[in-house]
C-alpha cells in the first residue's frame, strides 16, 4: 500500500483516489519517501499544487511542515 502512495504522490498525473484508498488503510502520511529524497506525500501535494490531496492528507494526520533528513 506505501508504494501505491509514493507512485501516485510522485507521478505527474495524481490519482487521488488511490490516495484516499491508502490513507483509508490508516496508512501514516508522514513516512518519508527514501528514494526520492525523503520527501513526504505533503510535499507532493504541494508540488502539483493539489489542494484535494492536500485536505485528504491533513485530515489522515499529515505534518503541515515536514522537514527533510
Amino acid at each position: 500500500m506505501f508504494q501505491e502512495l509514493v507512485e501516485e504522490c510522485t507521478s505527474s498525473s495524481i490519482g487521488l483516489q488511490t490516495i484516499h484508498d491508502c490513507l483509508s488503510q490508516k496508512l501514516d502520511p508522514n513516512l518519508p519517501f527514501s528514494k526520492h529524497k525523503n520527501n513526504r506525500a505533503m510535499h507532493y501535494a504541494a508540488r502539483h499544487g493539489s489542494v484535494y490531496m492536500a485536505m485528504m492528507l491533513l485530515k489522515a494526520g499529515a505534518k503541515i511542515s515536514p522537514r527533510n533528513r
